[in-house]
């Protein structure tokens, strides 16, 4: 007896420090043991150790079958390899086992098949003050600039009414400007700011800015940005609507940020705050309807009136120059409307002095300025009636 203990190994001291009586190492993968002491025990009441190593798993015999072959097939999930056990030759100790055998702890699977977890569902509590909370959210970098030179835009969305502001930004360190921009414009700070974990909008200055103005600040957990659902939904939205009005409207992508602008205007003029309410996002928070009178086509012909003391023949110039509609001005600071030169140099801004024509589209290929598109339903010829 003493020179065997001499030649046991590590290994089997290892084992032997977990495991009372004697045990057989086998070479399916498992430990079990003897045949005296398993004469008076069941298979369900036998206790073995799979595998020497660290990871050492304790179970059933059964259950070592189990994790033996789930490790020569490659990890297969259990339920499938109690099923193909029963049909494929030399697999036949698998087939023996009950269909409710359990599969022991694999490590291995735990570190490799890990995926992440289904998305909590939407909460659709809501503070009932406006401006009381606000999320926000930035969009990717855009490669083409736009006019206004910006390469992002930002959105704070208002909690209680879901009213939305945008603005276009150059860089993405100018975004503190714009929230506090929000707070000039409204006249009120908000108490909770919930965001994504962005780092410009998690730095030190960023902090500063919010302990200096009471803010909490509610930051995503890293890398789960569904945890700002309606910024990232919003922001979504807004890029689908603005890309449908560039392409109908033929303009060229430097024309982005006026598109981004004007359907974030839209969509605080025609959007209920919530799915079951009546009122738009603009009536929940301004406390009246919007006139969306001052609403067109984005990038429709627009004839803006020339005062006679800027035309150079006062007598026979024309008295309106043409343009293309480019959304309201009131993120300019003007309660008007904007108007693109055709030529891209100029903007104009104007209230009143201004024709619009719904049908005529300039930077469109195909439209003319004669073209009766909105009436050609009405020139149809009837369904034929099939008695």
């Amino acid at each position: 007896m003493g020179t065997e203990n001499n030649n046991e190994t590590d290994e089997q001291r290892e084992i032997a420090e977990i495991i009372e009586g004697d045990r057989d190492w086998l070479d399916l993968g498992y430990w079990t043991q003897t045949d005296k002491d398993t004469a008076e025990m069941t298979d369900e009441q036998r206790t073995i150790i799979l595998g020497p190593d660290e990871n050492s798993t304790k179970g059933t015999t059964k259950e070592a079958i189990l994790l033996k072959w789930h490790r020569i097939l490659g990890h297969i999930n259990p339920w499938y390899l109690l099923r193909i056990a029963k049909h494929i030759p030399g697999m036949e100790e698998v087939a023996r086992l009950p269909s409710n055998t359990r599969l022991p702890k694999c490590d291995c699977c735990y570190r490799t098949k890990s995926k992440s977890q289904p998305k909590d569902k939407p909460s659709f509590r809501r503070y009932k003050t406006c401006m009381h909370m606000l999320h926000s959210d930035m969009s990717g970098i855009i490669r083409a600039p736009s006019i206004q030179n910006a390469h992002y835009f930002v959105i704070f969305i208002d909690d209680a009414s879901s009213y939305k502001f945008v603005f276009l930004l150059s860089t993405k360190d100018k975004w503190l400007e714009a929230l506090d921009r929000v707070i000039t414009i409204t006249g009120r700070c908000p108490r909770v700011f919930r965001t994504d974990n962005a780092g410009e909008i998690c730095s030190a200055k960023a902090m500063e800015f919010y302990k200096q103005r009471n803010i909490f600040h509610q930051a995503c957990s890293p890398d789960e940005h569904e945890q700002n659902p309606r910024s990232e939904s919003a922001i979504g939205s807004i890029s689908v609507t603005a890309r449908a009005m560039l392409a109908f409207s033929g303009l060229a992508k430097r024309y982005w940020g006026f598109a981004v602008l004007y359907a974030s205007e839209v969509q605080n003029r025609t959007l209920p705050f919530m799915c079951n309410s009546d009122k738009t996002c603009y009536h929940a928070f301004h406390g009246e309807p919007p006139d969306n009178s001052m609403l067109h086509p984005f990038g429709c012909a627009a004839y803006v009136h020339i005062r006679k003391s800027r035309r150079r023949d006062q007598k026979w110039d024309d008295t309106a120059v043409l343009g293309v509609f480019l959304g309201l001005g009131f993120h300019m600071g003007y309660k008007g409307y904007v108007i693109g030169a055709l030529d891209g140099r100029r903007l104009y801004i104007t209230r009143k002095n201004v024709t619009f024509n719904h049908s005529y589209f300039p930077k469109k290929q195909g439209s003319e300025p004669n073209s009766n598109f909105w009436s050609q339903g009405d020139k149809a010829e009837p369904d034929t009636l099939i008695t």
